[in-house]
């Protein structure tokens, strides 16, 4: 009976491990991607929301299927949980369309958005989605920090590195000497 419960727990917690671990990379991706090109930034994230909360869904179906928890009520809890996201990155959508928000700042809200959604799943569906919450909304933080203070920071970063260069460069001369 202990050796078929733990080996419930292990698969309840490899279901964890996989949906966790789609949600990681699709949010490492999205850091590249947000990097590379704001704009396409936001075409990603729409289509990243989804696919969290298919994740989430199908991971919370997982779980109580395996723990013999009624499906019922809580299935479409956690539906009007994850539509009311969609409905707001379409309200962002909406925004953009018109002009009201640029590219960038709505794919960071977005972002925003998702990470309340995940961490909010993360309290009363599955205990799993809150670091992901969390690093979502520690990534907006940092895009948002980098894209309004980049030229502060990357300004004394160069100047320190050709310095440096300028030291090794010397450095070299007088050792060919």
């Amino acid at each position: 009976m202990e050796s078929e419960h733990t080996g419930k727990e292990s698969s309840l917690w490899k279901a964890r491990i996989i949906a966790t671990g789609i949600m990681l990379i699709l949010a490492l991706l999205g850091l590249i991607v947000t990097d590379v090109s704001q704009d396409e930034s936001w075409n990603y994230w729409r289509i990243v929301v989804p696919i969290y909360a298919l994740t989430s869904l199908v991971l919370s179906w997982y779980v109580r299927k395996k723990k013999g928890i009624p499906q019922g009520i809580s299935i479409w809890q956690e539906l009007l949980h994850w539509g009311s996201l969609l409905l707001a990155v379409y309200l962002v959508s909406v925004c953009v369309h018109i002009g009201l928000y640029g590219r960038f700042a709505a794919a960071l809200q977005i972002v925003t958005l998702l990470a309340l959604t995940t961490f909010i799943a993360g309290i009363y569906i599955d205990i799993a989605m809150i670091p992901i919450g969390i690093l979502l909304g520690v990534f907006v933080s940092i895009a948002a920090f980098l894209e309004v203070y980049l030229y502060f920071i990357m300004i004394p970063v160069i100047i320190i590195a050709l310095f440096i260069v300028l030291l090794m460069v010397k450095k070299r001369k007088k050792r060919a000497l």
